[in-house]
């Protein structure tokens, strides 16, 4: 299974829509398979964006977690991949470029995200 960024960008808006800013259970995400979504939600606590707890058995179909709440790293990558403008620009890069780590899909956001900042600071 290939690592889908506009799921785990779906999956970090999900979480922080709950009212509480915790997960109760499994994650559904509209248009996912639950195996892709908690898949993903192992891969961003692996990749420390999620607090998870690891549900994956030796008779299950993959790794899988249960997302409890967003950490300090998953609200900054967060806040950089939250405007839809940024996300597309962000993504038309990443396709120029063949695919990306997360390090370099974060760097680029961040990057995007200090020259929006430039353009509406004075001086």
């Amino acid at each position: 299974m290939m690592r889908d960024m506009d799921l785990v960008r779906k999956i970090l808006l999900s979480l922080e829509a709950e009212p509480q800013g915790y997960h109760r259970g499994q994650l559904k995400i509209k248009g996912y398979t639950s195996e892709n979504v908690n898949y993903h939600v192992f891969l961003m606590g692996d990749a420390n964006l999620l607090s998870v707890i690891d549900i994956t058995h030796h008779e299950g179909s993959g790794p899988e977690a249960i997302p409890l709440t967003i950490t300090w790293t998953g609200y900054d990558f967060l806040d950089a991949c939250r405007d839809e403008g940024r996300w597309n620009k962000a993504k038309e890069i990443f396709a120029q470029m063949g695919g990306v780590t997360f390090d370099v899909a974060k760097q680029i956001l961040v990057s995007l995200l200090q020259a929006q900042a430039t353009q509406i600071l004075p001086g």
